[in-house]
C-alpha cells in the first residue's frame, strides 16, 4: 500500500512555503507523499517581473525550476494544468490523469480578469509571468527607434499598472525613443487603496515621466493597435497592457464555499471547514482571509502568501498529530510602490517611508525573499544593470 498524499495545488509563494514547512516534518514525510502541482516548469518571483520589462533583470534571476525545488525539498513535482478540483471525491483532475489526496492546500493564485471579454483577452498583453514581461520588452525594443514615438496604454491604476507603466517608460527611454504612455483607471482615482499622501505623491511623479493618467474612463475596444475608450478617446499604433485585477483560475470556480472580493473565503485557520471540508486549506491570493481590523479580506501580498502557506502546512501537521489547530495571525510589515527611477514610497511598519529609502527596502526585501539559489544572480543584476543603469543584453 502506497503512502497517503498531501497535495499542494500551485507553486507560488504560498505553495513553496508549505513545501518548505513539510520538509521539516520528518515523521509526516515518512507516512505522506508531498505532491506539488503547477502548470509551469518554473517558480517565478512576481514582484520583480516588471523589472524584466525595463531590462535590468535576467529571466534566470527571478525564476527557479520546480524540478530543482522538488529535489531540494524532497517532494514530488507534477507539471500539469489542473482542470478540476473535486473536494467531495478528494481528487485533482489533471489533463491526462487524476490525483487523489488526503489533505489539500490550494495555492493557485489568480489570473488576469478580463470580465468575460474574450476579445480583450486576445488583443491585450498582460504582465503576470516572466514570459509576459519578455514579450512586452520585445515589442517595446522593436519599436523604440531613436527619436521615434512609442505608444503604450496600461489599463488599471493599481500597483501592477503603475510598475508596468514606469518600467515600460524606462525601456523606451533607454533606446532614445519618445515614450508616450497612458494609465487608464475606471475609478475616480488611481491607487484607491492607499493613503491620500501616497496617492498624491505618485500622481505628481507620473506626469514628470510623461505618463498621462486618465481616470473615470475605461477601455471600450482594442482592434490591432488601435485602442478606444468609453470617453470617445482613441489612440493608434499602441501596445495595450491589461492590468485591471485578477480572478480565480477556472479550476476553482466550482470549489464550494462563499466568495469575498472574488476569492475563496476561509476561516481563521485558513481551512474550508465551514463548507464541510476540514482537510482542505486555501492560502495566498486565492484565499479571502478576513482581517479583523477592517472586516475585509487581506490584500494580496507576498508576505501574507508565504505566511499562509506555512500556517496551512502546520495545521495539516497538527491534524495528523491529533492536535488543535492554530489560527492564522497576519503581520503586516507594510507596502512599497516602486516607481523605477530609484523611488519607492510606501508605508513600512506603520510609518511613512520616503521614496529613496523605500526604493532600497524594496530590493532588499526581494533579495531576502528570493530563492537562495537565485540570490547571487539577483545581486549581480541589481549591481550591474540596476545601479549602473545598464540594460540586459537583448539575447538574455
Amino acid at each position: 500500500m502506497g503512502k497517503k498524499k498531501i497535495v499542494i495545488a500551485g507553486g507560488g509563494f504560498a505553495g513553496l512555503s508549505a513545501v518548505q514547512e513539510f520538509l521539516r516534518q520528518k515523521e509526516i514525510r515518512a507516512e505522506y507523499e508531498i505532491i506539488l502541482i503547477d502548470e509551469k516548469a518554473h517558480s517565478e518571483f512576481l514582484p520583480l517581473i516588471p523589472d524584466i520589462v525595463a531590462g535590468w533583470l535576467r529571466p534566470e534571476s527571478v525564476r527557479v525550476s520546480f524540478r530543482t525545488v522538488a529535489k531540494k525539498y524532497a517532494c514530488t513535482f507534477i507539471q500539469a494544468s489542473i482542470r478540476n478540483i473535486d473536494l467531495r471525491g478528494r481528487r485533482i483532475e489533471l489533463d491526462e490523469r487524476t490525483i487523489t489526496y488526503d489533505y489539500l492546500i490550494i495555492g493557485t493564485g489568480g489570473k488576469p480578469n478580463f470580465f468575460g471579454n474574450v476579445t480583450l483577452r486576445e488583443q491585450c498583453a498582460t504582465l503576470n509571468t516572466v514570459d509576459d514581461a519578455l514579450r512586452i520588452r520585445r515589442w517595446l525594443s522593436q519599436r523604440a527607434v531613436p527619436k521615434t514615438p512609442v505608444n503604450v496604454v496600461i489599463i488599471g491604476g493599481g500597483y501592477t499598472g503603475i510598475e508596468t507603466a514606469t518600467n515600460s517608460h524606462y525601456c523606451i527611454e533607454q533606446r532614445e525613443a519618445e515614450p508616450y504612455l497612458w494609465l487608464v483607471e475606471k475609478q475616480p482615482e488611481i491607487l484607491s487603496m492607499v493613503p491620500g499622501w501616497l496617492r498624491d505623491y505618485v500622481e505628481q511623479e507620473l506626469p514628470k515621466l510623461g505618463i498621462t493618467v486618465l481616470t473615470n474612463d475605461s477601455l471600450e475596444s482594442v482592434d490591432g493597435g488601435t485602442v478606444r475608450f468609453a470617453s470617445g478617446k482613441q489612440i493608434d499604433d499602441c501596445l495595450c497592457i491589461w492590468s485591471a485585477g485578477i480572478t480565480l483560475p477556472s479550476c476553482l470556480q466550482t470549489v464550494p464555499g462563499t466568495r469575498k472580493r472574488g476569492r475563496i473565503a476561509v476561516d481563521t485557520f485558513l481551512s474550508l471547514s465551514d463548507a464541510g471540508f476540514p482537510q482542505v486549506f486555501v492560502a495566498g491570493d486565492a484565499a479571502a482571509f478576513t482581517d479583523t481590523r477592517t472586516n475585509e479580506p487581506l490584500r494580496m501580498a507576498v508576505m501574507f502568501a508565504q505566511a499562509q502557506g506555512t500556517a496551512a502546512a502546520r495545521n495539516i501537521c497538527r491534524s495528523i498529530y491529533k492536535k488543535s489547530w492554530k489560527p492564522f495571525r497576519p503581520h503586516d510589515l507594510g507596502y512599497l510602490i516602486p516607481l523605477t527611477y530609484r523611488k519607492g514610497p510606501g508605508v513600512v511598519l506603520g510609518r511613512k517611508t520616503g521614496p529613496v529609502t523605500g526604493y532600497f527596502l524594496h530590493y532588499l526585501m526581494c533579495f531576502y525573499r528570493s530563492d537562495g539559489g537565485n540570490r547571487k544572480r539577483l545581486l549581480h543584476d541589481l549591481l550591474v544593470y540596476r545601479l549602473l543603469r545598464r540594460s540586459v543584453p537583448p539575447s538574455e
